[in-house]
């Protein structure tokens, strides 16, 4: 019977000890969900969103950095229970164009603060920046946990044409992150159209580190985001990160390169980070 007693109370101890821990820990996601708005035949997005939803209720990331979502789209991911979000369309500040939203668990999570600013010299409305082809914004959120921790997510989409624009979009952010979140934890997620060693990546890790090298339990990837739908061969780069400030650390990190039902559910895999700040 003591022994039988021991063996509970041990088991008990260690549940208790993972749901804090488990209660303790952030789990943020990046992920270009492609838009709907092309042909993308056997991929295009009435094929693809279920899969997209079944990935999400699975996975339950606390919070959700997306790129090239669309009114349809944000629609579609809002209607999944337990998730609010942040953002707005580039085109106008308001619903026209693509989101870079925020997306977060409002039962764990709340937002005291958010914005959203444009990659470009006149920064506060929406313009095209530098070489850029197209508008490009930066969504952020000030969060309050639970334990009422607080700490920022900015998340973005560098242009895929504009080398100046990329350059300069990585020293606007870390200049708009330096005057919002001084000294609060910091994420940076997004697809950056630019691999690590680039100049742009560079900029900001002066001042951030990417946390799928500073991670515990190391990616099982290779790492390289952009499959592009292509059945035939490997995923090709790697650009899309998550970077997080000194004062955050990466329980682990992945990119996720599963194919449910052998399909992919968009032409980027996602990135995952479980983190403590």
């Amino acid at each position: 019977m003591i022994n039988r007693l021991s063996i509970i109370s041990l088991v008990f101890f260690f549940v208790i000890s993972f749901n804090a821990i488990a209660s303790d820990t952030l789990k943020l996601t990046s992920f270009n969900i492609r838009l709907s708005s092309v042909d993308d035949g056997i991929n295009n997005w009435n094929q693809r969103k279920p899969l997209l939803k079944e990935y999400l209720e699975r996975k339950r990331p606390d919070v959700l950095g997306v790129q090239e979502a669309l009114p349809n789209q944000m629609s579609y991911l809002d209607s999944i229970p337990g998730y609010e979000y942040v953002g707005v369309g580039r085109d106008n500040g308001m619903t026209l164009g693509e989101y870079s939203a925020i997306f977060y668990n409002s039962y764990k999570l709340d937002v005291k603060e958010s914005g959203t600013f444009w990659l470009s010299e006149t920064s506060n409305k929406p313009t095209m920046g530098w070489d850029a082809v197209c508008m490009r914004i930066c969504t952020w959120a000030r969060f309050k946990d639970k334990s009422n921790k607080e700490f920022y997510v900015f998340n973005t989409h560098f242009d895929h044409m504009g080398v100046k624009a990329r350059t300069e979009s990585a020293r606007l952010i870390m200049s708009k992150i330096a005057l919002v979140a001084p000294g609060f934890p910091v994420f940076l997620s997004g697809d950056f159209n630019t691999e690590d060693g680039s100049f742009p990546i560079e900029i900001i890790k002066d001042f951030m580190i990417d946390s799928r090298e500073a991670a515990i339990e190391k990616d099982r990837s290779d790492g390289k985001s952009f499959n592009g739908f292509f059945e035939d061969k490997p995923a090709a780069i790697k650009i899309d990160f998550i970077f997080i400030r000194p004062n955050i650390t990466t329980l682990s990190f992945q990119t996720n390169q599963e194919k449910p039902q052998g399909r992919f559910i968009s032409d980027h895999f996602p990135v995952e980070g479980v983190y403590t700040y």
